[in-house]
């Protein structure tokens, strides 16, 4: 990279994306679009000044960089300047673990046995108030830091919270838990608020083991979630359809 150079660094690629298969980790992209692109990722603009260097993928025909079109750019990989060129997509909202609170999040959620299971997302993280950053729990903002879109292209699924516990004699032993990650319901990964309400309906075994990120296992009774259910739904006057 020559003194004269500018430009920002690669620092995740989503799959599915415009990106993904073109750009690499640790990639700098030197110029976007014939732009030079400078150290904190912003173009410079004709008309409006400095923009960040997305502006030319968002701005149509205005420089003739629309839907199915081609970007080129100069990129420094390994040492090299190479030069590619990048075709846009939509962008691949099924790539999105945890939705930004511009995407609609499912809002789905459970109450099992008084267990309270609902789906992370910024909405959700925002409901600490303004300062959320500084006050959510430090896994959940690791999480949304660094593991809010999948891995690979095509896998699914969000992040299933336990946000807390009403209590009823039969989660003694449970009421402080607030807030932790499911992991798994009878040895499966859970994808969703829906799968894991499918797994605790249509399990074979008579308990729904639930497994949390803290090593807690949770036993339900399918034999008697339905009494159990029931009881809690009228003492806290929950009402909502079943699907």
């Amino acid at each position: 990279m020559e003194k004269s150079d500018s430009g920002i660094l690669v620092a995740d690629v989503i799959p599915g994306s415009s990106a993904s298969g073109v750009l690499k980790l640790e990639d700098i992209i030197l110029e976007f679009g014939g732009k030079k692109v400078d150290s904190k990722g912003y173009i410079e603009h004709p008309l409006y000044g400095k923009q960040v260097l997305s502006f030319l993928a968002h701005s149509g025909d205005s420089f003739g960089y629309s839907l199915g079109k081609e970007i080129p750019m100069l990129v420094l990989r390994d040492k090299k300047k190479i030069r590619l060129s990048m075709r846009l997509k939509p962008f691949p909202y099924s790539a999105v673990r945890i939705p930004f609170k511009n995407i609609p999040a499912s809002n789905d959620f459970a109450v099992e046995g008084g267990f309270v299971f609902l789906e992370l997302s910024e909405s959700l993280l925002e409901e600490w108030g303004k300062d959320w950053r500084s006050r959510v729990d430090r896994k959940l903002l690791y999480l949304y830091d660094y593991y809010k879109f999948h891995e690979n292209e095509g896998d699914v699924g969000k992040i299933v919270l336990l946000s807390q516990v009403l209590p009823d004699e039969s989660n003694n032993g449970f009421h402080d838990l607030s807030f932790k990650i499911v992991e798994k319901i009878d040895g499966q990964n859970v994808k969703s608020v829906r799968d894991l309400k499918r797994n605790i309906k249509q399990g074979k075994s008579d308990y729904a083991l639930i497994s949390l990120d803290d090593g807690t296992e949770i036993a339900l009774d399918r034999t008697k979630l339905t009494e159990i259910n029931e009881r809690i739904y009228k003492s806290y006057k929950i009402r909502f359809s079943e699907n």
